[in-house]
């Protein structure tokens, strides 16, 4: 009777610690992007002589996006750009990038473009980012529909996103990345949730780096 006992014991025991195994598992969170996002940013200080920035915007859907009368506003450096300024393209295609730079000549010395990217050709340098920023992308509705805030920027007076908190700063030569997500890229709409520091930078390259 004693070792029927222990039967049983055992028996429970085993299904018991298999169904709370099961339980502890964590789920994959997914939050994948439903527009065109901010998927990139670096930046290097203007006190040194090789100062520079870009910028990538990335449309992780599955349609091309007309980028007519768009723009992207930087809060505290002061100044926007205006997509439809250029003309290389008013067309961003699924799964591709668009780059932004400041500088075109430091930017070729430094980095090479991955396929299914497209350097906007501007005419003019632009000031370089502050160190903490609001960086927002706006449709032709002027609409917001990608935030990245990094640094230590907080919002003056009310704040229309309190739950976008700010990524933090990076070390030089790296950058802000957005995680990618199975379907293309991770936005949960909170610059410290959605981004990493990327310690080895490549433009117009799909972040590898999943946010679970």
């Amino acid at each position: 009777m004693k070792i029927f006992n222990n039967i049983i014991f055992l028996v429970l025991f085993t299904i018991l610690s298999c169904k709370e195994s099961i339980i502890d598992t964590p789920t994959p969170v997914s939050s994948p992007a439903k527009n065109v996002v901010i998927n990139e940013l670096f930046r290097i200080d203007s006190t040194k002589y090789y100062s520079h920035w870009w910028l990538e915007i990335y449309n992780p859907t599955k349609k091309d996006v007309s980028i007519t009368n768009w723009k992207i506003k930087f809060i505290n450096s002061n100044f926007e750009i205006s997509l439809s300024d250029q003309k290389t393209t008013n067309v961003i295609s699924q799964g591709t990038f668009i780059v932004i730079t400041n500088n075109k000549n430091i930017f070729n010395d430094f980095w090479n473009i991955a396929p299914l990217t497209i350097l906007l050709d501007f005419s003019k340098n632009f000031p370089i980012i502050k160190d903490n920023d609001e960086i927002q992308l706006i449709d032709n509705e002027n609409k917001i529909i990608s935030i990245l805030r990094f640094g230590n920027y907080k919002c003056s007076g009310n704040d229309p996103f309190p739950n976008n908190k700010s990524f933090g700063t990076v070390k030089e030569w790296h950058s802000i990345c957005r995680y990618s997500d199975p379907f293309g890229a991770f936005d949960t709409g909170n610059s410290e949730n959605d981004f990493f520091e990327e310690t080895k930078p490549i433009v117009g390259y799909y972040s590898q780096r999943m946010k679970y």
